[in-house]
């Protein structure tokens, strides 16, 4: 069950100043305190510099191919690219750049070709998965060994997918299968086992939205199902969705990355299935992710404010009030206490307490 936050619709949003060039369906990366702008429709193969402590873009060293739809991962100081459309087609080239000596090189092609894929690093392998016309494939290169393998299919084949990396696992999210519309599916893959398990479905199904990952949970904002500007947050560790305030200008084919307490979204759709924008938007993640958890206060009542889940098995102090529209989720594993004998529990009309498998509501004596 989803929580839905009281909260404005842009609540926490800012509108930056648009970028020099629109595009959409394009790829990036954050190294320290700058966003890195790979390719697109609209781009072609220009590479640009975002720096989020000035405010200003800086053209770099072209990427050696033109494409949109391509993914790309950060790795040691090396941004590595791959996949895409050029032409209409979809191609198997991939690539790396250097960002001390911003330079390029060419890598061994991927063994299938796909669009619209996702990409992630875990320890030294760069992987590719989804895409079309290979939904299933996960692709892997080995940066030591400079050779591309192959790892386990996913289970939900699918392309314009969002992924995320937590503990060394990669969450692949969303994305469009063929003939079975924008989907909510959630896998994990796990590099060691070389498997993959299905997770709690995000809440809105969509494609071409973008994920990554802040202080421990995973976002996903934007996509197209019928054009949203859903912003959509995961726990690996409870398996829980929240709903965070959408973003003001909905858009898919966006990239959106995290910088200190911000997340910046960059261009995007903003009409179905086309239409490059330079809109820039940020979102303080900080103070959204603080009110998304939340625990008893130490002494009296504890009359909650809005839709949380309970951080960490704790007692009340006093009487529990649960206001219309707001939900309290107590967690798999997680106890929350209460001494009925001398304190309530009150759940107004709308309201409720949400207890996952393994979560414990508890009388205190």
């Amino acid at each position: 069950m989803p929580l839905s936050f009281a909260q404005e619709p842009s609540e926490g949003w800012e509108r930056l100043s648009d970028m020099p060039l629109a595009r959409s369906e394009f790829t990036g990366n954050t190294v320290d305190t700058k966003v890195y702008l790979i390719q697109g429709v609209g781009a072609g193969i220009n590479f640009t510099e975002y720096d989020t402590i000035t405010g200003t873009y800086s053209e770099l060293a072209p990427v050696p191919y033109s494409a949109h739809h391509s993914a790309s991962a950060v790795h040691n100081g090396k941004i590595y690219v791959a996949g895409g459309c050029t032409s209409g087609d979809p191609c198997p080239t991939a690539v790396v750049y250097d960002i001390a000596s911003n330079t390029w090189a060419n890598l061994p092609n991927m063994p299938l070709p796909n669009l619209s894929p996702t990409a992630k690093i875990v320890n030294n392998d760069f992987f590719v998965i989804g895409g079309i016309p290979n939904a299933n494939a996960c692709q892997k290169y080995n940066i030591a060994t400079n050779i591309w393998s192959f790892c386990a299919d996913l289970l939900t084949g699918r392309n314009h997918l969002s992924s995320a990396v937590y503990d060394n696992k990669i969450y692949v999210i969303n994305g469009r299968g063929g003939g079975s519309g924008d989907l909510t599916a959630n896998e994990v893959y796990n590099p060691v086992t070389n498997s993959w398990q299905i997770l709690a479905d995000k809440p809105t199904g969509m494609a071409g939205g973008w994920g990554g990952i802040f202080n421990d949970k995973i976002f996903v904002m934007g996509g197209e199902n019928s054009l949203t500007g859903a912003n959509e947050w995961y726990d690996p560790v409870t398996d829980l969705w929240t709903i965070g305030p959408d973003m003001p200008i909905p858009r898919h084919g966006l990239v959106c990355e995290p910088v200190g307490s911000k997340i910046y979204c960059f261009g995007g759709g903003t009409v179905e299935g086309g239409g490059p924008s330079a809109v820039v938007e940020v979102f303080d993640a900080n103070s959204f992710v603080q009110s998304a958890y939340c625990n008893p206060p130490g002494t009296g009542d504890w009359t909650l404010t809005q839709s949380c889940i309970l951080n960490s098995s704790s007692s009340a102090a006093g009487n529990i009030i649960v206001p219309n529209e707001v939900v309290l989720t107590i967690p798999s594993g997680l106890t929350l206490g209460v001494d009925f004998a001398n304190f309530g529990l009150t759940i107004n009309s709308g309201g409720g307490v949400l207890i996952k498998s393994g979560g414990t509501l508890q009388t205190n004596s």
